[in-house]
């Protein structure tokens, strides 16, 4: 089997270059992103390309194969763009914020690619600041996911929570670091920026886990590392919901005749 080979950033630009003059001849302006253009691409690794239109009727993102290469496009006019960006900071992942700040302006750069890249980079320096209350909430649902796994379970209630796991105090240790969260390739990239020692430890711990189905998950090392991030969290934990937080109770007026006392099943 022929192995694929990774594509080098200077071909990346060529293709983008020509993706946008035959595919987006209107737009203003294009950022290419994504690993590639940052010379950090693996062989299947594809183009991330944000294209910019002064106006269009709705953004939207394609994906496609150009000269072999995958190519994902995320197609938007300056409102559009902004809508999304401002979204993604909602869920404190920035993930267009990164691709505009890392990309390369084609064909070249504007007044508005310029501006739009330092809108994006000063975003992105200004970091994460999460309130105390999340962070508590974090450290109970890490404590929580450490509890279940302190049980023997079948592999795939054990796996979810393993996975679960890294996910949630991934996100505890960067938010406490005043970084942005991250999620898939990215949160392990993410950690290994924030705390190269955390992630590794982290990282050997969920490889054991996962290495042997049979045997007793070792809650020693998370336990540890949720130590790092001030410890388990239970017992007097509250946690207030909004004041919004309410709705009609449509469960009180279900029935148009009400249940009878002989109808009801108790338990």
């Amino acid at each position: 089997m022929i192995q694929k080979e990774s594509i080098t950033r200077e071909k990346a630009l060529r293709l983008s270059r020509e993706i946008f003059s035959s595919r987006y001849p209107e737009a203003s302006f294009a950022v290419a992103s994504g690993s590639i253009i940052r010379g950090q691409g693996a062989p299947h690794s594809d183009i991330d390309l944000v294209v910019v239109y002064k106006n269009l009727p709705t953004a939207y993102r394609e994906s496609f194969f150009y000269e072999d290469v995958p190519v994902e496009a995320f197609v938007h006019d300056a409102e559009t763009l902004q809508a999304f960006m401002e979204d993604d900071l909602k869920k404190a992942t920035p993930a267009m914020h990164h691709m505009v700040a890392t990309g390369i302006v084609l064909p070249a750069k504007t007044q508005e690619s310029t501006q739009l890249q330092r809108y994006a980079r000063d975003i992105l320096s200004k970091g994460l600041e999460t309130p105390a209350w999340r962070i508590d909430l974090l450290r109970y649902l890490v404590g929580d996911k450490i509890d279940d796994l302190k049980d023997e379970r079948p592999f795939g209630e054990r796996a979810s929570l393993l996975y679960a796991l890294y996910e949630t105090i991934g996100e505890l240790r960067l938010r406490i670091d005043g970084r942005f969260i991250a999620t898939g390739k990215y949160l392990s990239r993410s950690l290994h920026a924030c705390d190269p020692a955390f992630a590794q430890r982290l990282e050997a711990f969920m490889s054991q886990a996962l290495q042997d189905p049979q045997a007793k998950v070792d809650i020693e090392t998370p336990t540890a590392l949720l130590d790092l991030c001030g410890g388990y969290i239970f017992d007097r934990f509250k946690l207030e919901a909004p004041q919004n937080m309410r709705a009609e109770a449509k469960w009180l007026r279900a029935f148009e005749e009400p249940a009878s006392p002989e109808s009801v099943t108790h338990v």
